[in-house]
């Protein structure tokens, strides 16, 4: 068998691609959920349709089931579709779901968009939401899916 001498030192761990998604069994406790960003590629403005296919960072400050995103989830479920679901979100009955507080904004386009906590130990990338609503309008409350089964609220206790 041959070796290979690589230029730099290689780190192995448990996240063998770009991000993880979140395995409360293994990560519990080693995400910091202070140190997160979504990354979209939808319109940043309300009417705006036009695409560039350039992607932005939304710096998230505050993944919480704060106040705000129980006056945020009361309006979204006062409209219930017929199929379980809520207008202009991607929530449903069975959803999990965060606030999330950013100074940045998603808008059209951005549903569904990533949300990434970096780990405490080894600086890797972990899904830990999908956006499911888009307020268009920047410092407005987001919604989005927890993929956490419940941990990212027990962090912030």
């Amino acid at each position: 068998m041959a070796e290979i001498a690589l230029p730099q030192e290689v780190s192995v761990t448990d996240c063998p691609e770009y991000a993880c998604t979140y395995d409360s069994a293994k990560m519990a406790g080693r995400v910091n959920f202070n140190d997160c960003f979504g990354v979209g590629y939808g319109s940043r403005t309300k009417g705006d349709y036009s695409y560039t296919g350039t992607p932005y960072k939304l710096v998230v400050q505050n993944l919480t089931t704060a106040p705000c995103c129980d006056v945020l989830m009361d309006a979204v479920t006062r409209h219930v579709q017929l199929d379980g679901t809520y207008p202009n979100t991607m929530v449903n009955s069975d959803s999990d779901v965060l606030c999330l507080g950013s100074d940045d904004s998603s808008c059209g386009g951005d549903f569904g968009t990533p949300i990434y906590c970096r780990s405490f130990d080894t600086d890797e990338l972990i899904l830990v939401a999908a956006l499911t609503s888009t307020p268009c309008t920047s410092g407005d409350p987001i919604l989005a899916n927890d993929l956490t089964n419940g941990d990212i609220a027990a962090f912030f206790g």
